[in-house]
């Protein structure tokens, strides 16, 4: 009913929170062995999953070498692939629509810090979007909390002209590497965010292969081919452009 009323929109079905930790389709994993709304809707269908390390929480200080262990190492990679798995079989995308128990601090090793830019890193390798939960982004006084907006204001692709290859974001120095294979079809540009005010206040320097250009649009960087090349033209299958955003 939903895909026949509002087919744009996109339908987010979810398990119990700990599914992903038992892993699989079944009564034991997400319980979900096919789409809500069948094969038609794949392209309108994202598992909505959480994680959680409930060992941490936003005020640990230091954080321990085996309890970084069983969270980054155990728990977050077995959730990341146990929803991949899951997708795999059911088709459909993957949202991390809940993380937290983290809160950036500015101490490099403290367990926030370190524990939600571990998820964040993870999911940027995973091509994952994510919603975080349980910290505050202003203070008191309504300041910026700017541990916690450094953080979370990152680089990302907004939209791909075709399919990307990855993506990754130094949140230290700032350096945005994107890999996508365009599609000839597409007539819009591939569409970069960059948090400028935040990370990029004196500007960014701009690299991008294959003879692409590129154009800042407030914090919005515009990928696209070189003048002439016209729509629908057959590119290489192995073709790639790459984007590397630094710092000024």
């Amino acid at each position: 009913v939903l895909a026949k009323e509002d087919p744009s929109r996109i339908v987010f079905y979810e398990p119990v929170t700990w599914s992903l930790v038992v892993g699989g389709t079944g009564s034991g994993g997400t319980g979900f062995d096919r789409l809500p709304g069948g094969p038609a809707n794949a392209n309108r269908s994202a598992l909505s999953y959480h994680y959680y390390c409930w060992i941490v929480s936003p005020g640990d200080g230091i954080y321990p070498l085996w309890k970084r262990l069983a969270c980054d190492a155990l728990l977050l990679t077995r959730n990341l692939e146990n929803a991949k798995e899951a997708t795999a079989a059911t088709g459909g995308g993957r949202f991390l629509t809940e993380f937290g128990l983290c809160a950036p601090t500015g101490q490099a090793n403290a367990t926030g810090t370190i524990e939600c830019n571990e998820v964040l890193q993870r999911t940027d390798e995973e091509q994952q979007s994510w919603t975080y939960w349980d910290s505050n982004f202003t203070r008191a006084d309504g300041s910026w909390n700017w541990d916690v907006v450094r953080s979370f204001a990152r680089a990302y692709p907004m939209a791909t002209a075709g399919q990307p290859v990855s993506y990754s974001f130094n949140l230290t120095s700032g350096r945005f590497d994107f890999a996508y294979q365009p599609d000839p079809k597409v007539r819009a540009p591939t569409v970069v965010f960059l948090p400028m005010s935040v990370h990029y206040p004196s500007g960014v320097s701009v690299n991008v292969t294959g003879g692409y250009t590129s154009r800042l649009e407030g914090n919005q960087l515009l990928v696209q081919p070189p003048s002439g090349t016209r729509r629908g033209a057959r590119a290489a299958a192995d073709t790639v452009v790459t984007v590397t955003v630094t710092r000024k």
